[in-house]
């Protein structure tokens, strides 16, 4: 008997003392409309009664803000279920009065000759349709739409009849902030946690066509919330990286943060180039769209070719290009073989033979990278001592550090040096100076790592901590829910979550 009570459901209603007495999903007692001998659609005919009246099915239309939509599943049962039974619960519907005075934006979406809009039961009476029914038992909700409450009506019935999808929520959730309520409201109302409906309402930042996919199933929910959890421009450009490479979420915002460091590192890189050229005077080469660089026709300098430098500068032939590998210097008065301009043009290019040449030298590189390898296992298998393992780290350490880390570290060792030179530099310094650069680049790294929004926290933050309060460093509020979210499994707030 059990299977054949399928249309019972817990009715929503019920007028509060105040909006905000008590949260939404445990009113349960709703006022009925008034009874069949009254005019349908004229709510103060009489005075309610707890007897549900009988409206005519055509007369009620759905509610323009129902987040879940047009019902479709399971219609078929339970309109089994009403023409042995008949429907054992009233819907929750509210006249076209209190409608069209409360949401006076929506009165143009309801058909015209329908006298109540629907708030709860859209599956009773699609169903009762279904059945043959042309009357249906409904309790009043104008005293809901009233309160402004039809719409968290609505998402509570759908959340605890039915989980809504995740954008059928988010735009639940949306829709009720639109109405002034906060997140923690929103989270009492429908008995989640406040955690959960951020998660939901970040989902809405996706581009268009990631919402479309989460819609058909083809973008898993937890690489959604993984790209929901990052800066917008971070969200696009992950997004693209993961259709174009065929990538999950969380290499494509790597990927696309170390592609967000290296753009910022090269304009930082470039304008320090311009800075150094406008200090001591170079001129710029200025480079017109469509036409050839004029770098083509001036001959580059090498980088140590400081009497080269000198030379052009006193010619007044020396010019310069900002690059995002700094500034290159071009001494316009040779062309670009180093040659007087007036001296003959070389021969004409052969290609053949560039070819040629070209696919020897690739022979000759990949059998010296065997080698290479094959003498790297052999070292591979007889570690250094800790004195050369030490040196040959801190070689590491700073020739691979990135540029955030690097800066940084010049920062903690208090020196007001250019990033650039000072890494230079390091490659002429003593075994001393190199180690305490390494150690600085090192917590500099471990610092820039503990700082960032969609890292989560684990044994080398820990140990970075425990470094830190050797100095008399005390745990900070931000610290400590860091580290209590450290632990095996997942959490609430995890953004890797899995719907379920």
């Amino acid at each position: 008997m059990a299977g054949r009570l399928g249309n019972t459901d817990t009715a929503l209603g019920g007028r509060r003392p105040t909006p905000s007495a008590r949260p939404l999903a445990a009113v349960r007692t709703p006022t009925a409309v008034p009874p069949p001998t009254t005019h349908l659609g004229d709510a103060t005919a009489s005075p309610p009664t707890a007897t549900p009246a009988r409206i005519p099915i055509a007369a009620i239309a759905p509610h323009p803000l129902n987040p879940r939509g047009r019902v479709t599943g399971g219609v078929d049962e339970l309109a089994a279920s009403i023409r042995e039974l008949g429907v054992l619960e009233p819907v929750v519907a509210v006249t076209m009065q209190a409608f069209t005075t409360a949401r006076p934006a929506l009165a143009e979406q309801i058909p015209s000759g329908v006298n109540w809009v629907l708030i709860a039961g859209e599956r009773r009476l699609a169903a009762a349709a279904l059945a043959g029914l042309t009357e249906i038992p409904a309790m009043s909700g104008d005293h809901l739409i009233a309160d402004g409450l039809d719409i968290e009506a609505m998402v509570v019935e759908n959340i605890q009849r039915e989980n809504l999808t995740p954008l059928q929520e988010a735009r639940a959730f949306q829709t009720l902030t639109a109405d002034g309520l906060s997140q923690r409201t929103i989270a009492k109302r429908v008995g989640r946690n406040q955690s959960h409906i951020a998660r939901r309402l970040s989902l809405l930042r996706l581009p268009d066509d990631a919402l479309t996919q989460i819609a058909d199933g083809t973008l898993a929910i937890s690489d959604a919330l993984i790209l929901a959890s990052v800066e917008q421009g971070i969200t696009e450009q992950a997004w693209a990286l993961m259709r174009q490479h065929d990538i999950d979420a969380h290499r494509a915002v790597a990927r696309a943060i170390g592609e967000r460091d290296r753009e910022r590192q090269h304009a930082e890189v470039v304008t320090s180039a311009r800075e150094k050229a406008a200090a001591e005077g170079t001129p710029l080469l200025k480079h017109t769209a469509g036409q050839p660089s004029p770098t083509t026709e001036a001959y580059q300098l090498d980088d140590d070719d400081t009497a080269g430098v000198a030379a052009a500068r006193a010619l007044g032939t020396l010019v310069a290009e900002a690059t995002p590998d700094g500034l290159i210097y071009y001494d316009t008065s040779r062309n670009s073989y180093g040659d007087d301009p007036t001296a003959p043009t070389p021969e004409p290019f052969d290609w053949q033979t560039h070819e040629a040449q070209r696919r020897e030298q690739e022979r000759h590189r990949r059998s010296a990278a065997k080698a290479r390898r094959t003498a790297a296992a052999a070292l591979a298998g007889k570690p250094p001592t800790a004195t050369g393992l030490t040196e040959y780290l801190v070689g590491y350490a700073i020739t691979t550090a990135s540029h955030d880390a690097i800066r940084l570290a010049v920062k903690l060792l208090g020196p007001d040096d250019d990033p650039h030179v000072w890494r230079r530099q390091l490659a002429t310094a003593t075994p001393t100076e190199r180690r305490r650069a390494a150690w600085a680049i090192y917590l500099a790294h471990r610092d820039i790592t503990a700082a960032a929004e969609h890292h989560r926290w684990g044994p080398d933050e820990v140990d970075y901590l425990e470094l830190l309060a050797t100095t008399g460093y005390q745990l900070t509020d931000d610290d400590r829910a860091r580290l209590a979210a450290i632990g095996p499994g997942r959490t609430d707030d995890n953004p890797q979550e899995t719907d379920r």
